[in-house]
């Protein structure tokens, strides 16, 4: 079993999640759908979770580095959520998640009959003719 190369959680809109990716180098997703339980059941390591609230805060903070970054980040608060000054308490709400947080979300969203698996395997090569390229 491979470790997971890359994890992303994407959201849709700021509506809410719907959408988490797992890469592995090998061909199942056995290590994501082998954690899902775990995290549901133990949470995270308090070093873990300090670790994933530091890289909300950077990401927040260098998200809102210039003029324009900021100024999207203000009208889409404006248009999802009718008041921009939310923004202001944004970094806040994500920097308060405890650990049952955490474990009470994973039970409910990475819940095995609310998950879609996809195997994608490469097509087999195609023969090269003599000048190299693909037929």
């Amino acid at each position: 079993m491979s470790a997971p190369t890359r994890v992303a959680d994407l959201t849709c809109s700021r509506s809410g999640p719907c959408l988490q990716k797992v890469r592995t180098p090998s061909s199942r997703a056995t290590s994501s759908t082998k954690s899902s339980p775990r995290l549901a059941k133990t949470g995270l390591s308090p070093r873990e979770l300090a670790k994933a609230k530091n890289r909300v805060r950077s990401s927040f903070v260098f998200g809102l580095s210039s003029t324009l970054d900021r100024a999207l980040v203000l009208g889409q608060f404006e248009l999802y959520f009718g008041n921009a000054e939310l923004l202001k308490t944004e970094l806040d709400r994500y920097l308060t998640v405890t650990n049952d947080d955490i474990k009470r979300v994973a039970a409910q969203y990475f819940a095995a009959n609310n998950r879609t698996v996809l195997d994608v395997k490469p097509s087999p090569a195609a023969p090269k003719t003599a000048e190299g390229e693909a037929k």
